[in-house]
């Protein structure tokens, strides 16, 4: 299961989309602008009074929801999920159930909210479907790949969303983005420096991926024009698929707390472990670019040599992004294997991490689970970095 998530994390979009899927989604989002544009017509032959999208969806949602539905129930990801118990299959239900929701709030978000006026029109742009499907399936691999493979190696479901007591603040992951300089050309005096890297990109990209699904989530707790359409659909998919609606909920603390994982701990507005990673790798490409006495300043000032002193400077200290290899330099992996075998990090960013999202997984593979007794127990790996943690992490451990 470990090799088949790992294929769908890193498909070619050329194939990775069945035609059925495509094809879903496409008759989703016609179904739904058609309703929209009919109620646009109405309006006007018989005045603009009410939410004009909503009571569109209102008058006939069944075949729009059996789109979503039958979307959802045909990702590769989610099909995998077979249920060993009652409990466990209401907790599927749910989450089918939310991402039907988040299906229609990513579909919507292509549809133009207009006034109803004489000469409105509904006016949609380009929808580049299979790149869309690609984009949904990407969103779910990145969300729930790690969760889903624990899952398969034992994980109680149900177990795992009663224990996850998420009170953090919700993050932003914009300051990430603003933060990972490395995408951005900075000229000094007449000179561009430009740190980049596939780990650079692939981070990029995994966190912008991230950042629009989660914001799609974040609109369910605070109010927009949309909430309405919102809040209907999501009753109406609770009764389809025979659930409450607070079963449902309990998924946006899943959703909270891994989104968090992407920062490497979310420390406030602006900084971020992950965060202050890629800003200390800026700056020892920015000392090779244009040497400043070798001086790399995080709260303190201290002299580096190389990149590899530079992950030793941090690493240490905030040794949560050794938990995303995938996004680290050769530098950093090892200093990350180092200090892993010899136990020589700061165990409290850890213990936060998995307080939090109560599972550590390494390259989106589950490692340790902290379950609802606060009990650590470890997944079958591998990963000579989760075999080195599962080893030492219980030191200090709470």
């Amino acid at each position: 299961m470990i090799r088949l998530i790992g294929i769908l994390l890193l498909i070619s979009p050329l194939w990775a989309v069945s035609v059925n899927l495509v094809q879903e989604m496409q008759q989703a989002r016609a179904l739904m602008a058609n309703m929209y544009q009919r109620a646009i017509q109405e309006k006007k032959d018989h005045g603009c009074n009410g939410h004009l999208y909503l009571d569109a969806i209102k008058k006939d949602i069944t075949p729009l929801l059996e789109h979503l539905q039958a979307f959802v129930n045909h990702t590769p990801l989610l099909q995998s999920l077979k249920p060993k118990d009652p409990k466990q299959a209401q907790m599927i239900q749910a989450l089918k159930a939310l991402e039907m929701l988040q299906l229609f709030k990513f579909l919507r978000a292509s549809i133009p909210d207009i006034d109803c006026r004489e000469d409105s029109t509904l006016a949609l742009k380009p929808f580049e479907t299979e790149q869309n499907t690609q984009d949904f399936l990407k969103g779910l691999a990145l969300i729930y790949a790690p969760l889903i493979e624990a899952y398969h190696q034992g994980l109680d479901i149900t177990d795992y969303l009663e224990g996850l007591q998420n009170h953090l603040e919700s993050p932003w992951l914009y300051p990430i983005l603003k933060n990972s300089v490395l995408h951005q050309q900075y000229m000094l005096g007449y000179t561009y420096i430009k740190a980049d890297s596939p780990p650079a990109r692939a981070f990029l990209k995994d966190v912008q991926t991230t950042n629009k699904f989660y914001k799609l989530v974040r609109g369910f707790g605070v109010y927009d024009h949309n909430l309405e359409e919102q809040n209907f659909l999501n009753a109406q998919n609770a009764r389809l698929l025979g659930i409450e609606v607070r079963t449902i909920n309990l998924w946006l603390d899943y959703y909270k707390a891994r989104a968090l994982t992407f920062l490497g701990n979310y420390l406030n507005a602006e900084h971020s472990n992950m965060g202050d990673y890629w800003i200390t790798i800026y700056n020892v490409y920015l000392d090779r670019a244009f040497p400043r006495d070798k001086l790399i300043c995080g709260g303190s000032c201290v002299y580096i040599k190389d990149m590899t002193e530079a992950m030793q400077m941090i690493l240490p200290d905030k040794p949560t992004p050794c938990l995303q290899p995938q996004y680290l330099n050769k530098e950093a992996k090892a200093v990350c294997l180092q200090i892993f075998q010899k136990h020589t990090y700061n165990p409290k960013p850890l213990q936060k991490y998995l307080n939090s999202l109560r599972l550590i997984s390494i390259d989106n593979a589950p490692c340790v689970y902290l379950n609802s007794q606060d009990k650590l127990q470890a997944f079958k790996s591998n990963n000579a970095l989760c075999l080195a943690l599962q080893k030492h992490f219980t030191k200090g451990l709470k």
